[in-house]
């Protein structure tokens, strides 16, 4: 399934056109749903056929569609509105869809999700805990540990885990054992949790790890899905500090940067980071990476976090250029403004997501 490929809604069906599965009733869909270019819409095909006759179910009303390209039979699509009219134009959104189940999902309970993150390590540790739980804590730690980024450079083992994130299993390491989806294993410490009969606290914790077993799992549909026409890849990875230091997200870019001069030049990648660090709050990154030259700004909430961080820029960009980079120039600054919004911000630019979609799937 090729993102881009367009094809026509040619109208409402009738209920004798409806397939058998389809159990609404007949509506004057195209006219009800008040398209809008940009918009983007979740849809599940009731049926499909060789030449490409397709009934769709999209926000309760069925919709007779010619499609170009073949679409699973009872599965979800995600549609952008590229034309609206007597006969409207969709594209296929994959990666659009998948950004706007994440956001909905960290928009709505980013706390929970933060503090199962903060929480696992010390959940690690709860004596209180029956050993079978606390043996699966310890595989978990075992495991993610070989996947993790020390205080070093190491880009071989940024690839792992990079490769990692973007197939949903576990690389073969020391400790071999089972390859898993960094989901799954969280999702088996939820398990644990939820049917060890403990207090209410400990069902707590188990809520929070299901739902940051969700956010991987929607970061990992994020990044299979192929960019939109004429947009570059983007990709999504969240990390965390160790021993309850925070968490955070970083976003990596492609970037042509022909399309602002419309002069050749070469091509670079930006990262955008987003971090909820427990000493110093929010933090956000924008560094955007051209041959060597390497150019970032720090967002920080307080002025005197600004002032600290400051002080230590110098050594940075020493640092970086020791690895090669030259010109480097870095600066920080002050936004209040709230992560999980730059979060939200940032995407929408990335893949072209228009705000009011967020919105309009939420309601």
């Amino acid at each position: 399934m090729k993102i881009g490929d367009l094809f026509p809604i040619k109208g409402a069906v009738s209920d004798r056109q409806a397939p058998v599965t389809a159990n609404k009733p007949a509506v004057n869909a195209l006219g009800e749903m008040k398209l809008v270019p940009g918009q983007v819409l979740k849809g599940t095909v009731l049926s499909s056929t060789a030449d490409g006759k397709t009934f769709l179910d999209i926000n309760g009303k069925i919709i007779a569609a010619s499609s170009r390209v073949p679409l699973p039979v009872g599965g979800d699509v995600w549609l952008e509105v590229q034309q609206t009219g007597t006969t409207p134009w969709f594209s296929l959104a994959g990666k659009k869809g998948a950004a706007l189940e994440f956001l909905r999902l960290v928009m709505a309970d980013g706390s929970s999700i933060g503090k199962a993150i903060g929480d696992l390590s010390q959940q690690g540790a709860n004596t209180h805990f029956p050993d079978s739980i606390l043996n699966k804590f310890q595989s978990f730690f075992q495991q993610f540990s070989e996947g993790a980024i020390g205080d070093k450079a190491d880009q071989d083992q940024l690839i792992r885990v990079i490769s990692w994130l973007n197939k949903g299993s576990l690389y073969q390491g020391k400790s071999g054992g089972r390859q898993m989806h960094i989901g799954q294993l969280i999702e088996e410490l939820a398990a644990a949790l939820s049917g060890s009969g403990l207090n209410e606290p400990g069902n707590n914790n188990a809520a929070g790890l299901k739902k940051l077993a969700g956010m991987f799992e929607q970061l990992h549909v994020f990044n299979a899905q192929e960019p939109s026409q004429g947009k570059q890849p983007v990709m999504l990875y969240p990390f965390w500090f160790a021993s309850g230091g925070g968490w955070g997200e970083w976003l990596f870019s492609a970037e042509d940067y022909n399309q602002s001069t419309g002069q050749e030049s070469n091509s670079g990648y930006s990262l955008q980071f987003f971090m909820n660090m427990s000493r110093i709050g929010q933090v956000s990154m924008k560094v955007h990476l051209q041959d060597k030259q390497l150019s970032g700004e720090l967002y920080v909430a307080d002025q005197g976090i600004r002032d600290f961080i400051v002080k230590g820029l110098p050594e940075l960009r020493e640092m970086l250029e020791s690895y090669g980079f030259s010109p480097v120039d870095i600066h920080c600054s002050t936004s209040r403004e709230n992560l999980v919004q730059l979060i939200k911000e940032s995407i929408q630019e990335k893949i072209g997501l228009e705000s009011y979609a967020v919105l309009d799937i939420r309601a």
